[in-house]
């Protein structure tokens, strides 16, 4: 079951970053921004699950 927590929250790292890169390529900087703090949180969520 963590094994798949663990993919599912990879996943969504990685949609974020996609989506932080296209907009960065539109000049969206507000969206990256927005972005950015997403990422920077499922990251941290990341850590707190699986980091002693």
């Amino acid at each position: 079951m963590a094994a798949v927590k663990f993919s599912q929250q990879l996943e969504q790292i990685e949609v974020l970053a996609e989506q932080i890169k296209a907009r960065l390529d539109s000049n969206e900087i507000d969206g990256a921004y927005e972005g950015t703090e997403n990422l920077l949180e499922a990251v941290k969520s990341l850590r707190e699950d699986y980091v002693l």
